[in-house]
Protein backbone atom coordinates (compact mmCIF):
# COMPACT_ATOMS: atom_id res chain seq x y z
CA UNK A 1 0.00 0.00 0.00
CA UNK A 2 3.23 2.46 0.71
CA UNK A 3 4.19 1.79 -2.68
CA UNK A 4 0.72 2.40 -4.11
CA UNK A 5 0.70 5.90 -2.59
CA UNK A 6 3.93 6.65 -4.22
CA UNK A 7 2.89 5.09 -7.72
CA UNK A 8 -0.66 6.03 -7.98
CA UNK A 9 0.55 10.23 -8.75
CA UNK A 10 3.26 8.79 -11.34
CA UNK A 11 0.83 6.56 -13.56
CA UNK A 12 -1.97 9.78 -13.37
CA UNK A 13 1.23 11.72 -13.98
CA UNK A 14 2.12 9.36 -17.45
CA UNK A 15 -1.49 8.56 -18.74
CA UNK A 16 -2.45 12.59 -18.25
CA UNK A 17 0.70 13.74 -20.34
CA UNK A 18 -0.43 11.84 -23.16
CA UNK A 19 -4.03 12.56 -22.85
CA UNK A 20 -5.67 13.32 -26.11
CA UNK A 21 -9.25 13.65 -25.25
CA UNK A 22 -12.44 14.91 -23.79
CA UNK A 23 -11.22 17.66 -20.72
CA UNK A 24 -13.73 16.34 -18.91
CA UNK A 25 -13.09 13.26 -18.25
CA UNK A 26 -9.05 13.92 -18.61
CA UNK A 27 -10.17 15.73 -15.15
CA UNK A 28 -12.11 12.71 -13.86
CA UNK A 29 -9.34 11.04 -14.21
CA UNK A 30 -6.23 13.25 -12.60
CA UNK A 31 -9.00 14.03 -9.70
CA UNK A 32 -9.19 10.33 -9.68
CA UNK A 33 -5.71 9.36 -9.34
CA UNK A 34 -5.46 12.39 -6.60
CA UNK A 35 -8.35 10.34 -4.66
CA UNK A 36 -7.15 7.03 -4.64
CA UNK A 37 -2.88 8.02 -3.56
CA UNK A 38 -4.53 9.91 -0.79
CA UNK A 39 -6.90 7.73 0.50
CA UNK A 40 -3.70 4.78 0.37
CA UNK A 41 -1.39 7.51 2.25
CA UNK A 42 -4.39 7.67 4.99
CA UNK A 43 -4.26 3.85 5.22
CA UNK A 44 -0.06 3.69 5.65
CA UNK A 45 -0.07 6.65 7.77
CA UNK A 46 -2.50 5.05 10.23
CA UNK A 47 -1.23 1.53 9.37
CA UNK A 48 2.43 2.88 10.04
CA UNK A 49 3.66 0.37 7.08
CA UNK A 50 7.06 0.11 5.39
CA UNK A 51 9.03 -0.35 2.38
CA UNK A 52 12.55 -1.39 2.34
CA UNK A 53 13.93 -1.45 -0.85
CA UNK A 54 17.92 -2.32 -2.96
CA UNK A 55 21.11 -1.72 -0.94
CA UNK A 56 22.88 1.16 -2.82
CA UNK A 57 26.24 -0.26 -2.85
CA UNK A 58 26.98 -1.23 0.59
CA UNK A 59 25.27 1.73 2.38
CA UNK A 60 21.77 3.01 3.18
CA UNK A 61 18.86 1.23 1.78
CA UNK A 62 16.32 3.68 -0.24
CA UNK A 63 13.56 3.09 2.49
CA UNK A 64 10.36 4.89 3.27
CA UNK A 65 8.24 4.27 6.18
CA UNK A 66 5.22 6.13 7.83
CA UNK A 67 6.89 6.52 11.54
CA UNK A 68 6.65 10.10 13.36
CA UNK A 69 6.64 13.54 12.03
CA UNK A 70 6.61 11.37 8.26
CA UNK A 71 2.88 10.55 9.49
CA UNK A 72 1.73 13.69 9.87
CA UNK A 73 3.59 15.64 6.69
CA UNK A 74 2.00 12.67 4.60
CA UNK A 75 -1.33 13.30 5.77
CA UNK A 76 -0.71 16.71 5.09
CA UNK A 77 -0.01 16.73 2.08
CA UNK A 78 -2.39 13.95 0.98
CA UNK A 79 -5.39 15.95 2.48
CA UNK A 80 -4.59 19.11 1.25
CA UNK A 81 -3.93 17.80 -2.32
CA UNK A 82 -7.47 17.01 -2.98
CA UNK A 83 -9.38 20.82 -2.87
CA UNK A 84 -5.95 21.64 -4.45
CA UNK A 85 -6.04 19.87 -7.55
CA UNK A 86 -10.11 20.02 -7.41
CA UNK A 87 -9.27 24.25 -7.52
CA UNK A 88 -6.83 23.61 -10.12
CA UNK A 89 -9.26 22.17 -12.71
CA UNK A 90 -11.08 25.60 -12.02
CA UNK A 91 -8.17 27.79 -12.61
CA UNK A 92 -6.77 25.69 -15.47
CA UNK A 93 -10.31 25.61 -17.58
CA UNK A 94 -9.03 28.13 -20.16
CA UNK A 95 -4.91 27.94 -19.38
CA UNK A 96 -2.19 26.31 -21.98
CA UNK A 97 -0.80 23.21 -21.95
CA UNK A 98 -3.16 21.90 -19.43
CA UNK A 99 -1.56 18.09 -19.61
CA UNK A 100 1.50 19.25 -18.66
CA UNK A 101 0.92 21.06 -16.14
CA UNK A 102 -1.43 18.72 -14.22
CA UNK A 103 1.08 16.07 -15.15
CA UNK A 104 3.64 17.56 -13.01
CA UNK A 105 1.64 18.79 -10.50
CA UNK A 106 0.61 15.02 -10.09
CA UNK A 107 4.75 13.87 -10.00
CA UNK A 108 4.95 16.83 -7.45
CA UNK A 109 2.40 15.07 -5.13
CA UNK A 110 4.59 11.96 -5.43
CA UNK A 111 7.79 13.49 -4.84
CA UNK A 112 6.32 15.30 -1.70
CA UNK A 113 5.15 12.23 -0.43
CA UNK A 114 8.50 10.71 -1.15
CA UNK A 115 10.23 13.21 1.26
CA UNK A 116 7.25 12.84 3.92
CA UNK A 117 7.69 8.90 4.34
CA UNK A 118 11.62 8.79 4.08
CA UNK A 119 13.04 6.54 6.47
CA UNK A 120 16.34 7.72 6.22
CA UNK A 121 18.54 10.62 4.26
CA UNK A 122 19.70 9.00 1.35
CA UNK A 123 15.99 8.80 0.15
CA UNK A 124 14.87 11.98 1.52
CA UNK A 125 17.83 13.20 -0.57
CA UNK A 126 16.55 11.91 -3.15
CA UNK A 127 13.30 12.52 -3.38
CA UNK A 128 14.16 15.77 -2.29
CA UNK A 129 15.68 16.44 -5.45
CA UNK A 130 13.04 14.57 -7.71
CA UNK A 131 10.84 17.92 -6.05
CA UNK A 132 12.88 20.07 -7.63
CA UNK A 133 13.08 18.51 -10.96
CA UNK A 134 9.28 18.27 -11.13
CA UNK A 135 8.08 21.64 -9.48
CA UNK A 136 10.46 23.56 -11.80
CA UNK A 137 8.10 23.30 -15.12
CA UNK A 138 5.66 24.51 -12.79
CA UNK A 139 7.24 27.59 -12.08
CA UNK A 140 7.79 28.75 -15.21
CA UNK A 141 4.51 27.17 -16.65
CA UNK A 142 2.97 30.66 -17.77
CA UNK A 143 6.17 31.24 -19.90
CA UNK A 144 7.80 34.46 -20.58
CA UNK A 145 11.11 36.72 -19.46
CA UNK A 146 9.52 36.60 -15.99
CA UNK A 147 9.18 33.13 -15.36
CA UNK A 148 11.84 31.82 -17.08
CA UNK A 149 13.99 34.25 -14.73
CA UNK A 150 12.00 32.94 -11.85
CA UNK A 151 12.99 29.66 -12.99
CA UNK A 152 16.52 29.79 -13.31
CA UNK A 153 16.74 31.74 -9.64
CA UNK A 154 14.62 28.96 -8.51
CA UNK A 155 17.12 26.33 -9.89
CA UNK A 156 19.89 28.24 -9.09
CA UNK A 157 18.91 28.08 -4.93
CA UNK A 158 17.91 24.75 -5.44
CA UNK A 159 21.19 23.13 -6.44
CA UNK A 160 23.36 25.06 -4.16
CA UNK A 161 21.26 23.89 -1.11
CA UNK A 162 21.19 19.83 -2.57
CA UNK A 163 25.02 20.81 -2.75
CA UNK A 164 25.38 21.53 0.97
CA UNK A 165 23.00 18.65 1.89
CA UNK A 166 24.81 16.00 -0.08
CA UNK A 167 27.73 17.47 1.54
CA UNK A 168 26.09 16.79 5.16
CA UNK A 169 25.14 13.61 4.07
CA UNK A 170 28.64 12.25 4.14
CA UNK A 171 29.79 13.95 6.83
CA UNK A 172 26.84 12.55 8.73
CA UNK A 173 27.60 9.07 7.71
CA UNK A 174 31.37 9.60 9.34
CA UNK A 175 29.98 11.00 12.11
CA UNK A 176 26.97 9.26 13.25
CA UNK A 177 27.39 5.82 11.37
CA UNK A 178 24.26 6.04 9.72
CA UNK A 179 21.61 8.18 8.58
CA UNK A 180 18.43 6.26 9.97
CA UNK A 181 15.74 8.22 11.27
CA UNK A 182 14.05 6.83 14.55
CA UNK A 183 17.57 5.50 15.67
CA UNK A 184 18.59 6.45 18.91
CA UNK A 185 21.10 9.56 18.73
CA UNK A 186 24.29 9.18 19.38
CA UNK A 187 26.90 12.00 20.41
CA UNK A 188 28.61 13.56 17.29
CA UNK A 189 32.41 13.89 17.33
CA UNK A 190 34.25 17.45 15.86
CA UNK A 191 32.63 17.63 12.83
CA UNK A 192 29.14 16.92 14.23
CA UNK A 193 28.47 20.80 14.06
CA UNK A 194 29.88 21.72 10.32
CA UNK A 195 27.54 18.34 9.12
CA UNK A 196 24.31 19.43 10.78
CA UNK A 197 24.75 23.23 9.87
CA UNK A 198 25.67 22.10 6.16
CA UNK A 199 22.30 20.35 6.67
CA UNK A 200 20.29 23.10 8.08
CA UNK A 201 21.30 25.42 5.59
CA UNK A 202 20.86 23.08 2.47
CA UNK A 203 17.32 22.39 3.47
CA UNK A 204 17.13 25.75 4.80
CA UNK A 205 17.08 27.26 0.94
CA UNK A 206 13.63 25.91 0.69
CA UNK A 207 12.65 26.30 4.05
CA UNK A 208 13.40 29.84 3.05
CA UNK A 209 15.56 30.56 6.05
CA UNK A 210 16.78 34.41 5.66
CA UNK A 211 18.88 34.91 3.48
CA UNK A 212 18.23 31.99 1.83
CA UNK A 213 14.77 33.30 0.72
CA UNK A 214 15.57 35.11 -2.81
CA UNK A 215 14.01 32.68 -4.99
CA UNK A 216 10.50 32.36 -3.12
CA UNK A 217 8.68 35.70 -4.02
CA UNK A 218 10.41 35.29 -7.47
CA UNK A 219 8.61 32.45 -8.06
CA UNK A 220 5.23 34.02 -7.73
CA UNK A 221 5.02 34.54 -11.42
CA UNK A 222 4.19 30.60 -11.56
CA UNK A 223 0.09 29.93 -11.50
CA UNK A 224 -1.72 30.61 -8.45
CA UNK A 225 -2.36 26.69 -7.71
CA UNK A 226 1.41 25.71 -8.18
CA UNK A 227 2.01 29.32 -5.75
CA UNK A 228 -0.20 27.40 -3.13
CA UNK A 229 1.76 23.90 -3.01
CA UNK A 230 4.90 25.98 -3.22
CA UNK A 231 3.62 27.90 0.30
CA UNK A 232 1.76 25.56 1.80
CA UNK A 233 2.28 21.83 1.60
CA UNK A 234 4.97 20.77 -1.01
CA UNK A 235 8.42 23.11 -1.62
CA UNK A 236 8.97 24.85 1.17
CA UNK A 237 7.29 22.55 4.23
CA UNK A 238 9.74 19.44 2.45
CA UNK A 239 12.45 22.21 3.45
CA UNK A 240 11.57 22.75 6.80
CA UNK A 241 10.69 19.10 7.13
CA UNK A 242 14.01 18.22 6.37
CA UNK A 243 15.35 20.12 8.91
CA UNK A 244 12.60 18.74 11.10
CA UNK A 245 14.60 15.17 10.13
CA UNK A 246 17.81 16.10 10.96
CA UNK A 247 17.43 17.61 14.31
CA UNK A 248 14.52 16.01 15.76
CA UNK A 249 14.98 12.07 13.94
CA UNK A 250 19.03 11.83 13.26
CA UNK A 251 21.15 14.23 15.65
CA UNK A 252 18.33 14.66 18.50
CA UNK A 253 18.11 18.42 21.14
CA UNK A 254 21.34 17.25 22.93
CA UNK A 255 23.66 17.46 20.20
CA UNK A 256 21.75 20.51 18.55
CA UNK A 257 22.91 22.11 22.33
CA UNK A 258 26.16 20.65 22.79
CA UNK A 259 27.38 21.17 19.19
CA UNK A 260 26.64 25.13 20.34
CA UNK A 261 23.91 25.32 17.42
CA UNK A 262 20.95 26.00 19.25
CA UNK A 263 21.32 29.83 20.20
CA UNK A 264 22.57 30.80 16.68
CA UNK A 265 19.71 29.27 14.77
CA UNK A 266 17.35 30.42 17.51
CA UNK A 267 18.46 34.11 16.32
CA UNK A 268 18.77 33.50 12.75
CA UNK A 269 14.60 32.56 12.82
CA UNK A 270 14.23 35.28 14.90
CA UNK A 271 15.57 37.05 12.28
CA UNK A 272 13.67 35.64 9.92
CA UNK A 273 10.40 35.98 11.30
CA UNK A 274 10.72 39.72 11.90
CA UNK A 275 12.17 40.75 8.61
CA UNK A 276 9.86 38.97 6.19
CA UNK A 277 7.41 40.56 8.04
CA UNK A 278 8.97 43.85 7.60
CA UNK A 279 9.41 42.92 3.94
CA UNK A 280 5.91 41.93 3.71
CA UNK A 281 4.42 45.64 4.58
CA UNK A 282 5.92 46.62 1.80
CA UNK A 283 4.72 44.49 -0.85
CA UNK A 284 1.57 46.04 -3.22
CA UNK A 285 1.56 43.04 -5.26
CA UNK A 286 -0.36 40.56 -3.37
CA UNK A 287 1.03 37.37 -3.50
CA UNK A 288 4.47 39.12 -2.89
CA UNK A 289 2.71 39.60 0.05
CA UNK A 290 1.73 36.38 0.95
CA UNK A 291 5.18 35.30 -0.09
CA UNK A 292 7.03 37.02 2.23
CA UNK A 293 4.01 36.29 4.71
CA UNK A 294 5.19 32.26 4.21
CA UNK A 295 9.15 32.88 4.85
CA UNK A 296 8.45 34.71 8.63
CA UNK A 297 5.73 31.84 9.42
CA UNK A 298 8.17 29.26 8.45
CA UNK A 299 10.55 31.21 10.55
CA UNK A 300 7.83 30.19 13.22
CA UNK A 301 8.14 26.45 12.74
CA UNK A 302 11.86 26.66 12.91
CA UNK A 303 12.21 28.53 15.42
CA UNK A 304 10.37 26.09 17.50
CA UNK A 305 12.65 22.97 16.40
CA UNK A 306 16.12 25.09 17.08
CA UNK A 307 14.64 25.87 20.68
CA UNK A 308 14.93 21.60 21.33
CA UNK A 309 12.60 21.92 23.76
CA UNK A 310 9.42 19.38 23.90
CA UNK A 311 6.17 22.23 24.10
CA UNK A 312 8.03 24.02 21.81
CA UNK A 313 8.83 21.11 19.34
CA UNK A 314 5.01 20.55 19.58
CA UNK A 315 4.17 24.02 18.83
CA UNK A 316 6.92 24.12 15.44
CA UNK A 317 4.54 20.45 13.98
CA UNK A 318 0.99 22.63 15.40
CA UNK A 319 1.89 25.47 12.98
CA UNK A 320 3.64 23.18 10.18
CA UNK A 321 -0.55 21.98 10.07
CA UNK A 322 -2.00 24.95 10.83
CA UNK A 323 -0.33 27.10 8.35
CA UNK A 324 -0.32 24.82 5.48
CA UNK A 325 -4.21 25.17 5.71
CA UNK A 326 -4.41 28.88 6.19
CA UNK A 327 -1.88 29.62 3.43
CA UNK A 328 -3.48 27.19 0.77
CA UNK A 329 -6.51 29.08 1.93
CA UNK A 330 -4.92 32.54 1.40
CA UNK A 331 -3.65 31.50 -1.90
CA UNK A 332 -7.02 30.15 -3.34
CA UNK A 333 -8.70 33.04 -2.48
CA UNK A 334 -6.03 35.41 -4.05
CA UNK A 335 -6.38 33.18 -7.29
CA UNK A 336 -10.36 33.90 -7.41
CA UNK A 337 -9.43 37.82 -6.80
CA UNK A 338 -6.86 37.66 -9.44
CA UNK A 339 -9.15 35.59 -11.93
CA UNK A 340 -12.37 37.19 -11.63
CA UNK A 341 -11.45 41.04 -11.17
CA UNK A 342 -8.24 41.14 -12.82
CA UNK A 343 -6.61 43.15 -10.07
CA UNK A 344 -3.45 41.71 -8.68
CA UNK A 345 -2.34 44.48 -6.13
CA UNK A 346 -3.63 45.49 -2.47
CA UNK A 347 -4.21 49.06 -3.64
CA UNK A 348 -6.63 48.19 -6.65
CA UNK A 349 -8.99 45.77 -4.35
CA UNK A 350 -10.97 48.71 -2.59
CA UNK A 351 -14.58 47.89 -2.48
CA UNK A 352 -13.43 44.15 -3.79
CA UNK A 353 -15.66 42.14 -0.90
CA UNK A 354 -19.18 43.48 -2.93
CA UNK A 355 -17.86 41.29 -5.44
CA UNK A 356 -16.51 38.75 -3.84
CA UNK A 357 -18.68 38.15 -0.30
CA UNK A 358 -17.54 34.68 -0.35
CA UNK A 359 -13.95 34.50 -1.15
CA UNK A 360 -13.31 37.84 1.20
CA UNK A 361 -14.55 36.01 4.01
CA UNK A 362 -12.75 33.17 3.62
CA UNK A 363 -9.18 35.45 3.34
CA UNK A 364 -10.54 37.56 6.85
CA UNK A 365 -11.09 34.19 8.39
CA UNK A 366 -7.41 33.11 7.31
CA UNK A 367 -5.90 36.00 7.96
CA UNK A 368 -6.69 36.03 11.91
CA UNK A 369 -5.27 33.19 11.54
CA UNK A 370 -2.29 33.93 10.89
CA UNK A 371 -2.11 36.49 13.13
CA UNK A 372 -3.29 34.08 15.74
CA UNK A 373 -6.26 35.30 17.00
CA UNK A 374 -8.95 33.00 18.57
CA UNK A 375 -10.99 30.81 17.84
CA UNK A 376 -8.78 30.00 14.71
CA UNK A 377 -6.44 27.32 14.09
CA UNK A 378 -3.11 29.92 13.86
CA UNK A 379 -3.39 30.73 17.59
CA UNK A 380 -2.48 27.03 19.58
CA UNK A 381 0.97 26.29 18.08
CA UNK A 382 1.96 29.83 18.35
CA UNK A 383 0.63 29.62 22.36
CA UNK A 384 2.94 26.36 22.51
CA UNK A 385 5.81 28.50 20.65
CA UNK A 386 5.52 31.05 23.55
CA UNK A 387 5.91 28.29 25.96
CA UNK A 388 8.17 26.28 24.42
CA UNK A 389 10.42 29.55 24.71
CA UNK A 390 10.20 30.34 28.20
CA UNK A 391 10.90 26.82 29.33
CA UNK A 392 14.07 27.00 26.96
CA UNK A 393 15.02 30.00 28.90
CA UNK A 394 14.80 32.64 25.85
CA UNK A 395 12.00 35.16 27.29
CA UNK A 396 13.09 37.71 24.55
CA UNK A 397 11.51 35.38 21.87
CA UNK A 398 8.59 35.91 23.50
CA UNK A 399 8.75 39.31 22.81
CA UNK A 400 9.58 38.51 18.84
CA UNK A 401 6.41 36.70 18.76
CA UNK A 402 4.72 39.89 20.18
CA UNK A 403 5.85 42.10 17.83
CA UNK A 404 5.60 39.63 14.64
CA UNK A 405 1.89 39.25 15.82
CA UNK A 406 1.55 42.95 15.80
CA UNK A 407 3.20 43.04 12.10
CA UNK A 408 0.60 40.53 10.81
CA UNK A 409 -1.93 41.99 12.03
CA UNK A 410 -0.20 45.12 10.21
CA UNK A 411 0.23 43.29 6.68
CA UNK A 412 -3.09 41.72 6.82
CA UNK A 413 -5.64 43.12 8.36
CA UNK A 414 -5.16 46.71 6.05
CA UNK A 415 -6.30 44.23 2.61
CA UNK A 416 -9.27 43.48 4.97
CA UNK A 417 -10.86 46.78 5.46
CA UNK A 418 -9.85 47.76 1.94
CA UNK A 419 -11.28 44.83 0.21
CA UNK A 420 -14.75 45.49 2.66
CA UNK A 421 -15.12 49.04 3.63
CA UNK A 422 -13.25 50.69 0.54
CA UNK A 423 -15.22 53.08 -2.36
CA UNK A 424 -14.33 50.87 -4.99
CA UNK A 425 -16.28 50.21 -8.08
CA UNK A 426 -17.45 46.52 -7.68
CA UNK A 427 -21.22 45.66 -7.64
CA UNK A 428 -22.45 42.84 -5.61
CA UNK A 429 -22.18 39.81 -7.95
CA UNK A 430 -25.20 38.59 -9.94
CA UNK A 431 -23.69 35.28 -10.24
CA UNK A 432 -21.10 32.51 -8.86
CA UNK A 433 -18.28 34.46 -8.00
CA UNK A 434 -15.91 31.88 -9.73
CA UNK A 435 -16.40 28.56 -10.78
CA UNK A 436 -17.65 26.28 -8.39
CA UNK A 437 -14.79 24.14 -8.29
CA UNK A 438 -12.94 27.18 -7.41
CA UNK A 439 -14.76 28.49 -4.47
CA UNK A 440 -15.78 25.44 -3.12
CA UNK A 441 -12.80 24.20 -1.43
CA UNK A 442 -11.74 27.82 -0.33
CA UNK A 443 -14.94 28.09 1.46
CA UNK A 444 -14.31 23.77 3.17
CA UNK A 445 -10.72 24.99 3.56
CA UNK A 446 -12.10 28.18 5.72
CA UNK A 447 -14.35 25.99 7.59
CA UNK A 448 -11.70 23.74 8.49
CA UNK A 449 -9.47 26.43 10.20
CA UNK A 450 -12.18 27.57 11.80
CA UNK A 451 -13.06 23.86 13.19
CA UNK A 452 -9.65 23.36 13.72
CA UNK A 453 -9.31 26.27 16.23
CA UNK A 454 -12.58 25.64 17.83
CA UNK A 455 -11.83 21.68 18.08
CA UNK A 456 -7.86 21.42 17.98
CA UNK A 457 -8.14 17.87 19.79
CA UNK A 458 -7.30 15.67 16.78
CA UNK A 459 -4.48 18.00 15.39
CA UNK A 460 -3.34 17.96 18.88
CA UNK A 461 -3.18 14.31 19.47
CA UNK A 462 -1.51 13.63 15.80
CA UNK A 463 1.45 16.00 16.36
CA UNK A 464 1.87 14.11 20.24
CA UNK A 465 1.84 10.81 18.49
CA UNK A 466 4.32 12.30 15.60
CA UNK A 467 6.38 13.17 18.49
CA UNK A 468 6.31 10.49 20.60
CA UNK A 469 9.50 8.58 19.55
CA UNK A 470 11.76 11.62 19.20
CA UNK A 471 11.04 14.30 22.17
CA UNK A 472 14.58 15.02 24.08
Amino acid sequence: MLLASLFLPTLGAVIVSRWRGDAARRNAVVVGFVVAAAACVVYVALQGAAYLGPAIATGPSLAWQADGPGQLFCLVAAILWVPAIIYSLGYMAHGLAVPRFFAYYLLAFTATLGVALAANLVTLYLSYELLTLVTYPLVIHAGGPAAQAAGRKYMTYSLLGAGCVLAGLFLTYTQLGHVEFGLVPVPAGPAGGLALSLLIVGFGVKAALMPLHGWLPAAMVAPTPVSALLHAVAVVKSGVFGIIRCVCSLYGAANLTALGLSGPLVAAACLTIIMASVFALNQDELKRRLAYSTISQLGYILLGVFLAQPVAWTGALLHLVNHALLKITLFFCAGIIITVTGRTRVSQLAGVGRRLPWTMAAFTLASLGMVGVLPTNGFLGKWHLVTGALAAGHPGVVAVLALSAVLNAAYYLPIVVTACFGQGDFAPPDREEALPSMLRPVVLLAAACLLLGLWPGPALALVKAALGGVLP
